[in-house]
């Protein structure tokens, strides 16, 4: 998959388009800056941050496209004062809030608080968004614009570290104020619109819902695991979108890496990692370095992509610019690794549901598939051929031809280094990183697995690498299931009375199979029920056995939070179910069902979201 200098420019940066003809207006702006990352005086936070700005060769390959954004540009390296408006925490005033009864702490008290008995979010803007007309009437409405917190950009233009300072913005005060509790330190995301040109990047809502999710299914993974894996999530807990706009923003949770005492251990890019001057740094003393490289820097990554792929259904975009290695107080990686930006993950439902994994979070929206994109995980596109599928998204670790992927930045490294010549060609180090994921795939297939078989770039037609091995797991756990779980598929009446239930459920649009020709043909399937608290999950399953196994065709999620909805569920059963022992065997069932507990979760307030173009 090679990936053209526009889409790689749009996918590291996340900026928009500029008209060249357009000037920034530097007056304007000149109040917000209060000074740069040199200013900064808790020494990891200053680290991060230069190695953010100073290590990414892109920054400066696309510098000149960046001076629309002036004195907010990454290059730059400035620090700023960051806008925020307290607005009610109300249905009326947001198109999306994410829900907030399951929040950490560190985030709550950052995103949102109380006042006169009301609660208020912080919602956190980009500097040129002060000179938007809606967002000056809604400013005016909730008590102006408030300058309490500072940031300085990523890699990307719209994302920052941030803080709140000892004192508000004013004449007398406009210096660099970097908190001494660094528990205070958190990053953040917003949209962008640029006063001075017609151009932004909005955080649009739909985008939004799949982040809170993810960040949901995320957090469901336990201490043990985390540990066992080396990996964490920057979760994107407080998500909000105003009353209408498409113009998100999150609160991500602190890090404690980010900003912690010298020292000790704390975050460094991947792509300053993988820089060729850290790489040389790395590995100068090494006696085989691509094998030091292999083990400290390739490993901890496909380890966490094949997790997160076979035991979470989910694959993110595995990008330099969207992992982070946790370093020691000597700057040398620890194997742990900080993946972000949640609503690049694709997810599968269904998979989830087999193994047992959270899916109730996805359940507070109306089509878990379509938000989730859990189409990517099939070899089908869109009529333009734009579907990005999971062949694309393992291109992002092993494809030469992208630039960003770990395999041409270590290619990178080594071109200029004679004694590197024997194994250092993008071919040779693409295979080497295949052969370690087949490795780590064979022992959840349990078969040989093929390294030329895993990943196919675009000129292999009819080729569906990874796509095809997900399709071998999904199967082969869903035959596990349906062994373990005879007792509750065996009796046929049950079978079309789930199958008359899931049918009323997707002429309600609340259900529906994926990637069949008809809901009709309910008497091919197979069901399987699964609880999980407050929600019951109905995984179709195809009757007819291939080579052993029983392909999957979707999951509906229904409520089974309330007493009314479970009533309702049993008087459907006793009309389909009249012979006592059917109907015994059906109770027992519905039983289990209410030992749900009818406790309802707070759900986030999510209105007039619209359809598609950024889901696949």
């Amino acid at each position: 998959m090679k990936l053209k200098f526009l889409l790689l420019f749009s996918l590291i940066l996340n900026i928009a388009y500029a008209d060249p003809k357009r000037v920034y207006n530097a007056d304007q702006w000149k109040p917000f800056i209060a000074g740069t990352i040199d200013d900064i005086k808790n020494p990891h936070l200053k680290k991060y941050l230069q190695d953010t700005h100073r290590n990414n060769s892109y920054l400066k390959k696309i510098e000149k496209e960046m001076s629309f954004l002036g004195d907010f540009s990454p290059t730059k390296e400035n620090v700023f004062w960051l806008p925020s408006i307290n607005v009610p925490m109300d249905e009326k005033e947001w198109r999306y809030l994410s829900a907030t009864n399951d929040i950490p702490k560190d985030v709550a008290n950052i995103a949102y608080f109380k006042k006169d008995d009301k609660w208020f979010a912080k919602m956190f803007i980009h500097p040129f968004t002060t000179a938007r007309k809606e967002f000056i009437e809604l400013a005016d409405r909730f008590g102006g614009f408030q300058y309490d917190h500072q940031a300085v950009t990523t890699a990307s233009a719209r994302s920052f570290v941030a803080w709140e300072t000892g004192q508000s913005r004013s004449e007398e005060f406009n210096k660099v104020d970097v908190p001494k509790n660094p528990d205070s330190i958190f990053k953040t995301k917003v949209s962008i619109y640029n006063a001075d040109i017609d151009g932004s990047r909005l955080n649009v809502a739909k985008k939004m819902v799949r982040a809170s999710i993810v960040t949901r299914f995320m957090d469901s993974i336990d201490a043990a695991t985390k540990t066992k894996f080396d990996l964490d999530f920057e979760g994107e807990w407080f998500i909000g979108v105003p009353d209408e706009t498409d113009a998100g923003y999150v609160v991500r949770r602190p890090m404690p890496e980010l900003s912690g005492e010298a020292g000790k251990k704390r975050l460094e890019p991947a792509f300053s990692v993988l820089s060729p001057d850290r790489l040389n740094e790395l590995t100068k003393e090494k006696a085989k370095p691509f094998e030091w490289i292999m083990e400290n820097l390739y490993a901890p990554l496909s380890r966490g992509f094949t997790y997160f792929l076979f035991e979470e259904g989910m694959i993110g975009e595995n990008h330099a610019q969207n992992f982070e290695y946790v370093v020691n107080g000597d700057g040398e990686p620890t194997g742990k690794i900080i993946y972000r930006d949640a609503d690049a993950f694709r997810t599968h439902i269904t998979l989830r549901s087999l193994l047992g994994k959270d899916v109730v979070s996805a359940s507070e929206i109306e089509d878990p598939f379509f938000y989730m994109k859990e189409s990517a995980f099939s070899a089908q596109v869109d009529e333009k051929g734009l579907n990005t599928t999971i062949n694309e998204l393992i291109g992002m670790i092993v494809d030469p031809g992208d630039e960003t992927s770990m395999t041409a930045m270590v290619y990178k490294w080594c071109r200029n280094v004679n004694k590197f010549k024997e194994w250092c060609t993008p071919a040779k180090i693409r295979n080497r990183f295949l052969k370690d994921l087949s490795t780590r795939f064979e022992s959840y297939l349990e078969k040989p697995v093929p390294y030329n078989e895993i990943f196919f770039t675009e000129e292999h037609t009819g080729k569906i690498g990874l796509i095809k091995i997900f399709d071998d797991w999904l199967n082969l756990t869903a035959s596990r299931v349906l062994e373990k779980r005879s007792d509750l598929i065996s009796d046929e009446k049950i079978q079309d009375m789930l199958a008359e239930e899931f049918n009323r459920l997707a002429k309600e649009g609340k259900a529906r199979i994926e990637g069949t020709d008809s809901l009709l043909k309910v008497k091919d399937y197979t069901f399987y029920i699964s609880l999980k608290e407050n929600n019951t999950h109905i995984l179709a399953m195809k009757k007819v056995a291939r080579k052993g196994s029983y392909p999957i065709k979707g999951v509906a999620i229904m409520s089974a939070a309330t007493d009314s909805e479970t009533k309702a569920f049993i008087n459907r059963v006793k009309d389909v179910l009249k012979e006592p022992t059917q109907k015994k065997r059906c109770l027992s069932i519905i039983e289990r069902m209410m030992e749900v507990s009818n406790a309802i979760l707070p759900k986030p307030i999510m209105r007039n979201l619209g359809g598609g173009n950024n889901v696949h």
